[in-house]
């Protein structure tokens, strides 16, 4: 749920609540490696919408080096070579 208030805060345009609701979630539920990551990758769509390139990168690369699950890590490759792209 926590991800997904998120979420819906970052569709709506409210990109500094989303993130903090990201930073809450990460603090409240470390173990959650799935949601964390997903969150993550949430995070880095914030960091490139408000043009903080450099931290939606760094925020996707440690997505790829740290995330255990595939699923996750292609989509976090993915954005990341969408990122570079536009370099």
């Amino acid at each position: 749920a926590a991800y997904l208030l998120a979420l819906a805060h970052f569709e709506q345009g409210q990109a500094g609540l989303a993130e903090d609701k990201v930073f809450a979630m990460a603090d409240r539920y470390p173990s959650y490696e799935y949601w964390l990551a997903k969150s993550y990758i949430l995070l880095a769509d914030i960091y490139a919408a408000n043009e903080n390139v450099f931290q939606a990168r760094e925020t996707l690369k440690s997505i790829i080096e740290n995330y255990s699950g595939d699923d996750l890590k292609q989509i976090a490759i993915q954005k990341l070579q969408k990122l570079e792209s536009k370099e």
